[in-house]
């Protein structure tokens, strides 16, 4: 008897608990069916949602039924769909700043996002970039799937505009490199070059992966080539092909990366560039040539100009390779080519600059320390203030040891950093009227060349210095001889306004 009156109550309970789930369920499918009802295409806001009588645990519900539609016919739904991801995005951030007006709740939310505030600020961004990401997906629809770029325009920008509003609640999207890139892509293939690219150089600012850098790369160097700036676009180029190679490369195989590099040599008329070298030295590791080849076809181009091409010459020379920042993503490539030209002494490829360049930038270094001694910046003292005259003068001591340190600081992390440079000597300091430049010095074919540099110019000026053609001798002596000549001659130099010091 007490074990059929147990069972009994068991099953009175088990079947209270089985009404209760399918009210319940019940309940959910209402909910869900009133939900969806509000699923049309011009969308919805939060706030006429609210005015239906739903509540705010609702919003992600509401958000998963306008998906689905979304996904099932992406252009009928898109509008709406992000008219209502930016109506929830806009909720959530007003909500986070409504509670930024309790200063307490601010500062332990600041250190240790402990309240809600907190997760407004993520769901805000989390609705903005779903929004962003719904716009790129039908831009991919309206073109070049189909032939609608005004429409994909439109897109791409919402794209890049609701990621920024994120970006403002201090969360940086994750693929922000490939928006900006869409959106730059978009304005070089419907012919405005001059559009694309600082939006492309933008995305690469974002780039977080070698297949982000790589790919950003590739459109910058058609858009550069476009523009008719052959340097810009044989290096992006050039970056872009050693950013592939070292991630995917099967040994020998270089077909992939011809067509890219016939595109730049069609675009910029020129073949005595590094994009030549590049294919020279893929050419190389995959045996179509052999060292003595590949070695007569780079010498044809300027290795001073081309920092890959010298890279190269300097490894099939038998010499040690030291890479410049401009080549760095090359390290693989150029690491192959090592190895099928048995140089050991190029395997170890090192980052850096050059025993000659470092002993320059020692030299300049130690005379800038001296002369500016007393300088509170060269003890890593910065002091603010108001204006620039008050500014250089509190952390410089002067306007020369500003000229001074800030020139040296350009050339040593800017201008030295890129291979072609690495044949200049620093020479000396040179004022005129006054203000002190760097004197730099080279030698070239047989030529003498100078330079002066100082951080109001954007790059060194470079000046010849004429040597008789049967001179015989030190080059360096005649250059010394005819410096003083050359610098009167100087356009901007007024007589006995110029003073040389010589290292």
């Amino acid at each position: 008897m007490k074990t059929y009156l147990e069972r009994l109550r068991f099953e009175i309970l088990y079947q209270r608990e089985t009404d209760k789930q399918k009210e319940l369920d019940r309940k959910k499918n209402k909910h869900s069916r009133d939900v969806k009802k509000l699923v049309r295409p011009e969308g919805i806001t939060v706030k006429e949602f609210f005015a239906d009588g739903f509540a705010e645990n609702s919003l992600e519900d509401l958000g998963n039924a306008y998906e689905e539609a979304w996904q099932r016919e992406k252009l009928i739904y898109a509008d709406g769909y992000i008219k209502l991801l930016i109506s929830i995005a806009e909720y959530y951030e007003k909500k986070h700043r409504s509670d930024s007006s309790d200063d307490l709740k601010r500062l332990l939310d600041d250190v240790f996002g402990t309240f809600e505030r907190s997760n407004y600020k993520k769901l805000a961004a989390r609705y903005y970039i779903k929004a962003a990401s719904v716009a790129n997906s039908v831009s991919l629809i309206y073109f070049p799937q189909q032939d609608y770029p005004e429409e994909a325009e439109r897109y791409l920008q919402l794209a890049v505009e609701f990621e920024k509003k994120a970006m403002r609640l201090g969360v940086v999207p994750e693929y922000h490199s490939i928006a900006l890139n869409n959106l730059g892509t978009h304005y070089y293939e419907t012919n405005r070059p001059k559009k694309a690219l600082p939006v492309l150089k933008k995305a690469l600012e974002y780039a977080k992966t070698p297949d982000e850098e790589g790919l950003v790369l590739h459109n910058l160097a058609l858009t550069y080539a476009d523009l008719g700036m052959k340097k810009e676009a044989v290096d992006c180029m050039v970056k872009s092909t050693c950013i592939h190679y070292a991630m995917q490369h099967d040994f020998g195989d270089v077909s992939l990366y011809d067509k890219n590099i016939e595109r730049i040599i069609k675009m910029t008329g020129d073949t005595n560039t590094d994009i030549y070298a590049l294919k020279v030295a893929l050419d190389l590791v995959s045996g179509n040539l052999n060292a003595k080849e590949a070695k007569k076809l780079l010498e044809q181009i300027d290795h001073d100009e081309w920092p890959l091409t010298d890279a190269l010459l300097s490894i099939l020379n038998g010499e040690e390779c030291v890479l410049s920042s401009e080549i760095v993503k090359c390290t693989k490539l150029l690491q192959d080519v090592a190895k099928v030209s048995w140089n050991e002494n190029a395997l170890k490829l090192q980052e850096s600059h050059p025993r000659e360049v470092k002993e320059d930038l020692e030299r300049l270094k130690k005379y800038v320390e001296e002369k500016c001694k007393n300088a509170p910046i060269l003890r890593g003292i910065i002091i603010d203030t108001f204006d620039t005259k008050t500014y250089i003068k509190a952390n410089y001591g002067s306007e020369e040891c500003y000229y001074l340190i800030r020139s040296a600081e350009v050339l040593a992390f800017s201008w030295f950093t890129k291979r072609r440079n690495w044949r200049w000597r620093i020479k000396g300091i040179v004022w005129i009227n006054g203000k002190p430049h760097i004197l730099l010095g080279k030698i070239r074919d047989q030529k003498l060349l100078y330079a002066l540099y100082n951080i109001d110019m954007s790059r060194p000026k470079i000046f010849n210095v004429p040597a008789p053609t049967d001179f015989i001798g030190d080059l360096w002596n005649a250059w010394m001889d005819n410096l003083e000549r050359a610098l009167t001659d100087h356009p901007k130099t007024e007589r006995g306004k110029m003073k040389v010091v010589l290292f």
